[in-house]
C-alpha cells in the first residue's frame, strides 16, 4: 500500500504530534545550530512558515521558512526528517512536497545554507557528514554559491557555513550575476543584519570566472583557486558568459587565464555529479562544448595564456583557442579515460588536427602528462614563457592583434576554421553520445572519490 505524505502547518497539528516535530526538530541539529523550538512555531516572526512532513498522519519531517521580503525568494532555515527514517528515500519524498508547496506559492527560489565541508579543523567524519549533505542537496537541483566568508550569526557568534540555492519548478536558475543580491536578501531578511555590519562587509561574492576588458582586450580568467579552477557548472556558464560580453563590448581580442597555481585542472571530482538521466547527461555536456562554439564564435583572436595545470577539459579550453601561450611550468594532459569520463570541447577533432591521428590516441588513451617545451615540439602551443610571465607575453600578442583591421582577423580567422567546422560540430554531438554512456549505471565508474582532474 501506497504510503500517503503531506506537508500541513505545525500550528494545524495537535500536541502530541506537534511534540513529535518538536523531538525530530532536536534530533537532528546540534544545539549551537538550532533556536528554541518555541521561537520557530508559536513565537515565530511575521510571516515565518512552519511545516511538519505527515505520514500517513503521522509526522516524520519538519521544515522552517522565511520569506526574504518581496523578492520571490525564500530562505530554508530548517529542513530535517526523522532519525528513524534516514537512509529510506525520506529526505528526497520531503524535498519533493517541499518544492512543490513553493511552487503553488508563487515563490521562484529557495536558498539555504550548510555547514562548511572546507572548515579548518573540523573532524574528518564530519568533513563527510557535511559533504553528504551538500552532495544530497545537490542531487535535488542545489548549487552552491560562489560566497567568500559567509556564516551563520549567532549573537556575537559567526559560524562558517556554504550557501545555496536551488530554482523552484521551472523558474530561471539564478545566475552567477544574482549572487550578490541573494546574499544581500539573506543577510537583511534572514537575519536582520545591516549592510555597514562588519561581518556583511567581510563577506565576498567570487565568481567563477572575472571579466575584465582593458584597452579594447578582453581578460576573461577562471576564478576558482582554491580548486586549481577546476570545472563546476557555474565556471561553465560564467565563461560562455564571458564570451558573449566581450563581443558585446567590441573587443579585438580576448586573453584567457586562471588564477592561482592553474590554468584550469579538469572536471571537480570532488563535487561529484548527481545522478542523471541520460537526457540531463547530454544536456549538461552540450553546455560544456557550448564554450567551444563561444571560442569560435568570438570574431576576433582568442589567445590562451596557460599555467600550472591543464588538465581534461581545462586542455581542451586551452586548445580550443586560436593561440596557445604557455609558461615553462606548465602540464597538459587528458586523464578522462582513467577516471571513466569522454572528452569533450571538439578535442576528438582538433587534437588529430594539430598532432595527428596516432599521437592524438596516444594522449587519450594513455593520459600521460606532458609540459610545456613537448607541447610546443608537437604544435599544441605557438609560444613558451618564462614562468610568472605568460600573460605579460599574451598581453604583448593580444595588443598586436589589437593594433590590426579588425575585419582581416575576423576574415582569417573564419577562413581557417571552416574547413573543420561541419567535422567539428560532428566531433562534438559524437563526444555528448559518448559522455552520457560514461554515466549510465552499467558502464560509468562513480568518480566522487578521485582528485580534480
Amino acid at each position: 500500500m501506497t504510503a500517503d505524505y503531506a506537508l500541513e502547518p505545525v500550528e494545524a497539528l495537535d500536541p502530541a504530534r506537534t511534540g513529535e516535530v518538536r523531538r525530530i526538530y532536536e534530533d537532528g541539529f546540534a544545539p549551537h545550530l538550532r533556536s528554541g523550538f518555541a521561537t520557530l512555531t508559536t513565537e515565530r516572526e511575521e510571516g515565518e512558515i512552519a511545516l511538519a512532513l505527515l505520514q500517513d498522519g503521522q509526522p516524520c519531517g519538519f521544515a522552517m521558512l522565511r520569506p526574504l521580503g518581496h523578492t520571490g525568494w525564500i530562505f530554508l532555515r530548517y529542513f530535517v526528517v526523522s532519525q528513524q527514517r534516514r537512509g529510506q528515500g525520506l529526505g528526497g519524498i520531503m524535498w519533493d512536497q517541499l518544492m512543490a508547496w513553493l511552487q503553488a506559492g508563487g515563490y521562484r527560489l529557495l536558498v539555504w545554507d550548510v555547514e562548511d565541508a572546507d572548515e579548518p579543523g573540523t573532524d574528518p567524519g564530519e568533513v563527510h557528514t557535511r559533504q553528504r549533505r551538500v552532495a544530497f542537496y545537490q542531487r535535488h537541483g542545489g548549487r552552491l554559491l560562489p560566497v567568500k566568508g559567509y556564516g551563520n550569526p549567532h549573537g556575537d557568534e559567526w559560524t562558517p557555513m556554504r550557501l545555496m540555492a536551488a530554482r523552484v519548478g521551472a523558474a530561471p536558475a539564478p545566475g552567477p550575476s544574482q549572487t550578490p543580491a541573494i546574499l544581500a536578501a539573506v543577510y537583511q531578511y534572514r537575519y536582520r543584519l545591516d549592510q555597514s555590519d562588519p561581518r556583511v562587509s567581510a563577506t565576498e561574492v567570487t565568481m567563477a570566472v572575472e571579466y575584465e576588458l582593458a584597452d579594447s582586450v578582453a581578460w576573461i580568467r577562471l576564478n576558482r583557486p582554491q580548486r586549481l579552477n577546476a570545472v563546476v557548472p557555474e565556471l561553465v556558464a560564467g565563461l560562455i558568459g564571458a564570451f558573449a560580453r566581450a563581443e558585446q563590448d567590441g573587443a579585438r581580442a580576448v586573453v584567457l587565464a586562471g588564477r592561482g597555481r592553474a590554468f584550469c585542472s579538469g572536471h571537480d571530482l570532488k563535487e561529484p555529479l548527481p545522478p542523471e538521466t541520460v537526457l540531463a547527461t547530454r544536456r549538461r555536456v552540450d553546455q560544456i562544448q557550448e564554450v567551444t562554439r563561444a571560442i569560435r564564435r568570438f570574431p576576433g583572436p582568442v589567445i590562451a595564456a596557460v599555467h600550472g595545470y591543464a588538465l581534461g577539459a581545462g586542455c581542451e579550453f586551452a586548445l580550443g583557442c586560436d593561440l596557445v601561450v604557455a609558461a615553462e611550468d606548465a602540464q597538459f594532459g587528458f586523464p578522462e579515460v582513467s577516471v571513466g569520463l569522454s572528452v569533450t570541447g571538439g578535442i576528438s577533432r582538433l587534437l588529430p588536427l594539430l598532432v595527428g591521428p596516432v599521437r592524438a590516441k596516444e594522449l587519450l588513451l594513455l593520459g600521460e602528462r606532458f609540459g610545456a617545451v613537448r607541447a610546443q615540439e608537437w604544435g599544441l602551443v605557438n609560444q613558451v614563457a618564462p614562468a610568472g610571465e605568460h600573460e605579460q607575453v599574451a598581453a604583448g600578442i593580444a595588443a598586436r592583434l589589437r593594433d590590426r583591421p579588425a575585419l582581416a582577423l575576423a576574415l582569417a580567422k573564419q577562413a581557417l576554421d571552416r574547413g573543420a567546422e561541419s567535422a567539428l560540430e560532428e566531433a562534438m554531438a559524437t563526444e555528448t553520445d559518448f559522455a552520457a554512456l560514461t554515466v549510465a549505471p552499467e558502464t560509468g565508474k562513480d568518480p566522487g572519490n578521485e582528485p580534480a582532474q
